[in-house]
């Protein structure tokens, strides 16, 4: 845990800023500054962002030095749960795209994000005597053979992206070129602070020695060491044992961020329906798991009652996140800060409200359209014109 204090103050304390607004502020930070990136001192680089290939896509980062070495970045922060394992195959997918490319169509999307070619933005900054002509052929050389450095960029190294990248490793040679950049982020008045840590695959493929499983101990004394106040810990506290209560089971994890999630079994199947998590830089996050409970064959209709009673959660971004996943059919998962959300008022009831209904169906007590009040008006289109109107849903269908 990182600790600040003004020369001379009593008192050390957590930064002001102990985490990244969003993606796009860490993909400027790394645009703005490609120093922090793990690049063999080979010379000046051009970094561009939102860099466009075949099928719409854009990868997050792609630079260039003055050698022609080619790197695609991928950033992600640990609160998404892309950067889990995901973001594996959305890199490497990246590279497939761009292997083949010809350099003219490759210096013609540089063009469209930095506003010049490739040439004119190294020229300035590469050392005298460059040599143009080598450069292009080197360029062009690595586009044919599929020669990137794959780096995904995060805030906190997931386990399950750890444990994904040591089995890609296992059954791949040094030819395939993916780090792990973790980049913490910090601020304090005028001042930001990164920790860069890069994990290559030497590193990555040595597993842990005595590796920790988290317990409900030190779960919790983890989340009181990264900032989260008494008040929240104890919300939380309090809706891990209520969760149990109703049959909920409890699932540790062994990274090195905290983490416990919460299954429900049901026909033989088990689904991830809420995570509780202590990244660094974070006060604690939850996240409702929509899209493994979808994953897991739980109807629509169940899931929407369940959206239906997270309505009452005041979280601004939550509502946000919430709505996104009800309109893409429930594929992704909306989440809230621990300190302060779910100290407000109404956001414990209204996570159980919803496991209720989970409950409900799973038990064969729960009715489609059957609502708390009594209506007979479908949950789905309660609320006239709300967050689960039925207009607003565009979903696979069951």
């Amino acid at each position: 845990m990182l600790l600040v204090r003004k020369r001379g103050e009593g008192t050390w304390r957590a930064p002001k800023v102990t985490s990244y607004a969003d993606e796009p502020a860490f993909r400027r930070l790394l645009r703005q500054s490609p120093e922090l990136l793990p690049w063999p001192e080979t010379g000046p680089m051009a970094v561009v962002d939102e860099f466009t290939i075949p099928s719409d896509y854009a990868a997050d980062l792609v630079g260039v030095d003055v050698n022609g070495n080619i790197m695609i970045v991928e950033c992600k922060l640990a609160s998404n749960p892309e950067s889990h394992a995901a973001v594996v195959g959305q890199i490497l997918g990246y590279a497939a795209w761009l292997e083949g490319m010809s350099y003219e169509q490759f210096d013609s999307r540089f063009r469209s994000r930095s506003g010049c070619s490739l040439e004119e933005h190294l020229t300035t900054k590469a050392p005298e005597g460059w040599d143009v002509e080598s450069f292009r052929t080197w360029v062009a050389e690595n586009l044919a053979a599929g020669r990137f450095r794959l780096v995904i960029a995060v805030d906190a190294l997931p386990d399950e992206l750890a444990k994904t990248l040591r089995f890609l490793y296992r059954y791949t040679t040094n030819d395939l070129d993916m780090n792990v950049l973790e980049l913490p982020y910090y601020a304090d008045d005028d001042f930001e602070i990164v920790l860069p840590q890069v994990y290559d695959r030497a590193a990555l493929q040595e597993e842990p020695k005595g590796r920790l499983r988290w317990d409900e101990a030190s779960f919790f004394m983890e989340l009181e060491k990264l900032g989260a106040s008494r008040e929240s810990v104890d919300a939380a506290r309090d809706l891990f044992n209520r969760l149990k209560a109703k049959g909920l089971k409890e699932r540790w994890g062994s990274g090195r961020s905290a983490s416990v999630n919460f299954d429900l079994h049901f026909q033989g199947k088990k689904a991830n329906v809420l995570g509780m998590f202590a990244w660094p830089g974070s006060k604690g996050q939850l996240t409702v798991q929509f899209r493994f409970m979808r994953q897991q064959d739980i109807p629509l209709d169940v899931l929407r009652r369940m959206a239906l009673q997270l309505e009452d959660v005041s979280d601004s971004k939550f509502q946000a996140d919430l709505r996104n996943v009800v309109g893409t059919g429930f594929d992704g998962e909306p989440s809230m800060k621990i300190d302060p959300h779910l100290t407000e008022p109404g956001v414990i009831d209204a996570i159980l409200r919803a496991v209720d209904e989970l409950i409900a169906w799973r038990t064969g007590t729960w009715q489609s359209g059957e609502v708390e009040d009594g209506s007979d008006e479908p949950a789905c289109t309660k609320n006239g014109g709300g967050l689960i109107e039925e207009t607003a849903v565009h979903h696979p269908e069951d």
